[in-house]
């Protein structure tokens, strides 16, 4: 994969998927019209039973779920733990460089 559709930054309890480019924003943007469709058949739901909200729902919840572990398929990855732990190493060995 040479070029990514999203960066996806992570550390400790952070995960945070964003579009990369023109692809990446146009999956986005897909994947929010395809979830905001249904929303057109919730009227319907409610007058037919209202306990067809649960399945309506998760099945949305398993959409948003498959389409961030799809998206962090073809993010680039940046650990900011590892950054930070690079930036110290950096400050430390300028701090004994220094004339």
């Amino acid at each position: 994969m040479d070029d990514p559709m999203f960066t996806y930054f992570r550390g400790r309890g952070r995960l945070h998927v964003t579009p990369r480019n023109g692809k990446g924003w146009a999956a986005t943007i897909a994947f929010v019209i395809a979830i905001t469709l249904p929303a057109v058949a919730v009227p319907w739901i409610i007058e037919t039973s209202v306990w067809l909200l649960i399945p309506h729902f998760a099945l949305i919840m398993i959409a948003i779920f498959l389409f961030v572990r799809w998206a962090r398929r073809h993010s680039q990855i940046i650990d900011i733990d590892e950054i930070g732990r690079d930036y110290a190493e950096f400050k430390e060995w300028k701090k004994r460089n220094r004339r």
